[in-house]
This record gives C-alpha cells, structure tokens and sequence, in this order.
C-alpha cells in the first residue's frame, strides 16, 4: 500500500494467525462526544474491534502497532450513505403522473439503493486490506 494513501490508527497485536498475519485490536471510534446521557443509547467510547491484519514488520501479540488502511474503506463509506439517497431521489423523478406513484418509487429506489449497497459489500468485503506499517513506542503519538 502507498504510504500517502493511507490512514493509520493504533492497534495492539493479540496474536498471530497464518503466516503474515495477525489478529489485532483496535478502538472503534465514535463521532459522539462521549456524553451518553445526551443521545441515549451510546455504545461506548471504549469499544474494540478485532481485525486481521497482514504483518510483515514481524509485531508480536502484546505489541503497539500503527495499523494502515486503504482509502477504499472511504469509497466504500460514500457507496453505503451515497447509492440509496440517490436511487430514492432519482425514484421520484421517474415520470409517472400522480404524486403516490413517484412516492411509491422513491422508496422502492432506496430499498433498491440498499439492496445494492449489501450486495456491494458481500463482494469487495475481501478486498479491504488491512496493514500492519509499525511497531510503535510508547511515546508515539497516535489515536
């Protein structure tokens, strides 16, 4: 992966798996402030996420690591927000002429958008690369 392409999160080796892989942990960020009682039902800003990530700076289980990403995840991220609005916008403005039918096929359009999105997801899901691009120190500075 390009170095310029990336964006890199810290993570923390648990153990190995396969040959250059391995299973990390990393903290699932939320876009919330952390003031739980202000949206009712937050997941926590503590949440983990275990991944498999390639490893060919050799980390250890136990070890800090910066772990890399492709920009595909945000081009996947857009697809996902960006395909059922379209198709539920682009549903109204299909030419039928009383105003139930073009709401009828606004919601079949972003039901359709939806079911692409899954359908989407289920066939590049093996192509987001995860990457292991540092052993970190402790005085590292990185989320």
């Amino acid at each position: 992966m390009e170095k310029g392409n990336d964006m890199e999160r810290r993570a923390q080796v648990i153990k190995l798996v396969g040959g250059d892989q391995a299973l990390v942990s990393v903290k699932r960020i939320h876009a919330c402030t952390g003031k739980c009682e202000s949206c009712h039902g937050c997941a926590g800003p503590n949440d983990l996420i275990e991944a498999v990530a390639e490893n060919p700076v050799g980390a250890a289980p136990g070890d800090q690591v910066a772990l890399s990403s492709s920009r595909a995840i945000m081009g996947y991220a857009a697809a996902v927000y960006l395909l059922p609005t379209l198709f539920f916008i682009g549903g109204y403005f299909l030419p039928f002429p009383w105003e139930g039918a073009r709401i009828a096929a606004s919601f079949t359009g972003l039901a359709a958008g939806v079911l692409l999105c899954r359908w989407l997801a289920k066939r590049k899901k093996d192509h987001i690369q995860l990457e292991i691009t540092r052993i970190l120190n402790a005085e590292d500075d990185l989320q």
